[in-house]
């Protein structure tokens, strides 16, 4: 469920009656520990659920409030408040079967189940994958309250069901004391433990456990607490549990004062006159990753730095550490005495952090800007709030909507506020729209310098390494662009998104080092205790297969184009593996990839190999529309290696075949031995041959099949591999991202051209027939204007679709076929013919006059 839909409907709320709660160990609590709801909300709950006239007020407002978010992000009005089921895979639990899970006993009640279906229903109608049917509220107070008073109203206007949604609350000791109002709201709440929200609601681990547990859909987290570290969206995503928040990477860019002060700059976000004013840093590099030089350029590390930079930007100022927060390492200045002595003051109060000068705006207010954002790329800003009230430095009452500015002033803060999480989005602004390209920082032909030795290491070959002298060896990726996601989860898988001569794009790559599985010990174990157990590096596992397919997944869905840096050796085989799903993990691979829609390379890197099951899955024939596959000069891909292959193409048996035809001893003693059995040999002779035959082929096994494996090895080469069809091309190491980047190119610009063909004549048009038409269109002007490139320069095609005078012509005709085509099909249908004259009439209101009198001079030219 999009947390659009749920931010839509929040201004209802809506108690409900829940009939007992139960804790994790099964412990019942008395209803009389539990609030009694006045009549006043039994009637207004029986209201939204008889259908009274509390309910069409409710659907009112939630229309307008629809309505109102639709011209914010542009997007249809009916479809604002729906659920976004499109987060991530199928839910393999199912809508129900997370009810009863690990001796947590959930409230029932007539019609828990007919919801929960029509939740899958409503997600298939929309093409969604993945219906969330139940949330973990990792929060509580006001937060938790709001949120869940929400989803109800929101769940009974959509579904007529208030409980459609399962929601699970986190409790401690204390909220329990107090019967804290967000658990009364609650289907089930699990007990937490008690003392500093590091032990509860701030606790990463507990939050990620508790999910997996109960069984969740989705967590919100809500804001505070552990809303705002990075590890929770990555530890959730790892375990398939949708997390409803900003990503870690846009948490990482903006968690930095600093930092987040630069993108803004970089964004165009008006800034107050602070130490990095001066500052000028592109803000593609600020989304990779802020150079550390431009970063200190906007700090002070001594006092007198600080009472330069307080000069500059004008007393009074603030001087602010950038990892600090809830009042601490803040003082006020109003002169150089004042800086000199409080500035050590601040160094102590958040030892390491860097500290930076801010002008300190007197007499003003904090205006803030609440920002509703979805994985697509859309923004709405729910207006703002006013929270000037404060005690040191922390909020105390919120206002909303601001009344202090004037409207000019708050729309410019709400548009400046969307502009900010736009620019720190790492995907396109809407789905199939263009890409992000930025201008490279990193020259797109510069060579590959890192050169692997015996193993490619596939961080060094994506993002480059630093020598010994420090010198930095750049890899197939541009410098300081590589992002790892799912880092501590599957680690013989290496997955992330970089950039390549500005353009985005994801990337898979191999770790061929063995490396350490933690497992936890089991609770419900006695004699159970933690484990490390090795993984091979350049195999697939349950869980390495499955990081791979849920890449895929991702990068898909984004609209990046894929970087495979192929390097397995094949598929874990053991009997656990077997069971814990290898194969219907190499199977959702093979999908993810078949249904990829935008261009994909497949690489077989430097001192890589390709093995075994790894072919099947990775192979360009799943979708050769959208796979290249090409390998390194020193690659080697074969299904078995040199020596299993002659183990069963070459058995000992036709090695000593081999040997009687070609060693002329052996020939010489064969010879002698049919002489002797069929002359006059004695026996001690026919068996002094037959030994000496045995010691010679004894002697000559190992040489031959030295010179077997050898052969299979010639036949265990990328050059082979290009010759049998399996790979497009060679690509020596050192050029391959010169030669990747004009590729890459122009995939995309055959894919833009290819989409618009598609949209114009219909999607029954295949990608591979609008490839063949942009094929014909390309050597006919090629042809017209003498030029000698073919249709195997990239270069060329790149500049041949960047003018669209070259192709406009062909695209107009398209257009004229298909409009021709429909008037042409209306002659078929007597009714379709007698709507015609009120269609056009609708067409020629749509019109400006000037358009509309051309289009008139044109009909009747035709009709004579």
């Amino acid at each position: 469920m999009s947390q659009l839909g749920l931010a839509a409907t929040a201004s209802k709320a809506l108690p409900l009656l829940p009939n007992r709660q139960r804790s994790p160990a099964g412990t019942t609590f008395p209803s009389s520990a539990l609030p009694r709801p006045s009549n006043r909300r039994k009637s207004h709950t029986r209201s939204l659920r008889d259908g009274g006239n509390e309910v069409s007020d409710a659907k009112k407002h939630s229309q307008s409030v629809r309505q109102g978010l639709a011209g914010i992000i542009d997007i249809p009005s009916d479809a604002v408040s729906e659920v976004d089921i499109s987060h991530g895979p199928k839910d393999p639990r199912g809508p129900t079967d997370s009810y009863q899970m690990n001796g947590i006993i959930n409230e029932t009640h007539n019609g828990r189940h007919a919801s929960g279906s029509m939740v899958v229903e409503f997600c298939a109608a929309l093409g969604g994958k993945t219906p969330i049917h139940s949330i973990l509220v990792a929060n509580n107070g006001m937060a938790a309250t709001k949120f869940m008073r929400s989803v109800r109203t929101w769940a009974n206007d959509t579904f007529g069901s208030e409980k459609a949604i399962h929601l699970i609350a986190m409790a401690t000791p204390e909220d329990m004391r107090i019967n804290a109002e967000h658990i009364r709201l609650a289907d089930q709440f699990v007990e937490v433990p008690g003392g500093t929200n590091n032990n509860n609601y701030a606790n990463v681990q507990l939050i990620v456990e508790i999910a997996e547990r109960v069984g969740v859909s989705a967590v919100w987290p809500g804001w505070g607490h552990a809303s705002e570290n990075p590890e929770l969206p990555d530890a959730l995503t790892a375990k398939g549990i949708v997390f409803l928040g900003p990503p870690a990477t846009s948490m990482n860019a903006l968690g930095d004062k600093v930092g987040s002060a630069l993108i803004a700059q970089a964004a165009g976000v008006p800034t107050l006159a602070w130490s990095g004013s001066h500052v000028e840093v592109p803000l593609e590099c600020c989304l990779d990753a802020i150079p550390e030089e431009m970063y200190r350029k906007a700090c002070v590390t001594t006092t007198e730095e600080a009472v330069a930079s307080c000069q500059v930007v004008g007393y009074p100022a603030m001087i602010k550490a950038s990892w600090g927060g809830g009042g601490k390492g803040i003082r006020k200045v109003h002169n150089d005495d004042e800086v000199r002595a409080l500035f050590k003051q601040v160094q102590g109060e958040v030892p390491g952090s860097p500290i930076f000068i801010m002008r300190l705006a007197s007499q003003s207010r904090h205006l803030e800007v609440q920002l509703l954002c979805d994985q697509y790329g859309n923004v709405a800003a729910l207006h703002s709030r006013d929270c000037s009230v404060q005690r040191r430095h922390q909020k105390i009452i919120e206002e909303g909507p601001v009344t202090v500015a004037p409207r000019e002033t708050v729309k410019a803060l709400e548009q400046a506020a969307r502009r900010l999480a736009k620019a720190v989005g790492y995907v396109p602004a809407n789905i199939g729209g263009p890409l992000p390209i930025t201008k490279p920082l990193d020259p797109p032909d510069r060579p590959v310098a890192y050169i692997p030795e015996n193993t490619c290491d596939p961080r060094a070959a994506i993002r480059g390494v630093d020598d010994s002298q420090g010198k930095w060896l750049g890899g197939m990726f541009d410098k300081d662009s590589f992002v790892e996601t799912f880092e501590g989860w599957a680690k013989t898988v290496v997955t992330g998104r970089a950039k390549l001569g500005g353009i985005p794009v994801g990337v898979i790559a191999v770790e061929t080092q063995t490396m350490m599985q933690l497992i936890p010990a089991d609770p419900g174990q006695l004699d159970s205790h933690e484990r490390s157990v090795p993984r091979a590096g350049q195999v697939w596992f349950p869980d390495s297969a499955t990081k791979t397919a849920q890449a895929l997944l991702d990068f898909n869905r984004e609209g990046l184009p894929l970087f495979i840096l192929a390097n397995w050796r094949g598929f874990s085989g053991g009997q656990r593996d077997l069971f814990e799903g290898i194969l219907q993990a190499g199977s959702a691979i093979v999908e993810n990839l078949r249904t990829y829609n935008q261009p994909a390379f497949v690489y077989i890197p430097m001192a890589g190999e390709l093995r075994g099951g790894a072919w099947v899955v990775i192979d360009s024939k799943i979708n050769p529309d959208r796979i290249e596959c090409y390998a390194e000069r020193t690659a080697k891909g074969n299904v078995l290696e040199p020596q299993g292959l002659i183990e069963i193409k070459f058995r000992s048996e036709e090695l000593q075949d081999c040997m009687g035809r070609l060693d002329p001893e052996l020939i010489n003693l064969k010879a002698k031995l049919q002489d002797a059995k069929h002359g006059n040999g004695s026996l001690p002779d026919i068996e002094s041959l037959q030994k000496s035959i045995e010691a010679r082929t004894k002697q000559l096994l190992p040489l031959y099949t030295q010179i077997a494996v050898r052969f299979a090895e010639l036949h265990d080469t990328s050059l082979r591999m290009a010759a049998k069809g399996v790979i497009k091309k060679v690509v020596d190491w050192e050029e391959s991202r010169s030669f990747f980047y004009k590729r890459l190119r122009r995939r995309i610009s055959e894919d833009l051209l290819a989409k618009e063909i598609r949209r114009i004549i219909g999607d029954n048009f295949t990608h591979q027939s609008a490839m063949e038409l942009i094929n014909e269109w390309y050597l006919a002007s090629q042809a017209t204007t003498g030029s000698t490139a073919g249709w195997d320069d990239d270069d060329a095609f790149v500049a041949w679709k960047d003018s669209p005078e070259n192709y406009k012509g062909y695209i107009q005709e398209l257009r004229a076929q298909k409009v021709s085509q429909s008037l042409s099909d209306l002659a078929d249908s007597s009714s379709d013919l007698q709507a015609f004259s009120q269609g056009l009439s609708t067409l020629l209101d749509k019109m400006d006059p000037s358009q509309r009198v051309k289009f008139v001079q044109e009909v009747k030219k035709v009709l004579g």
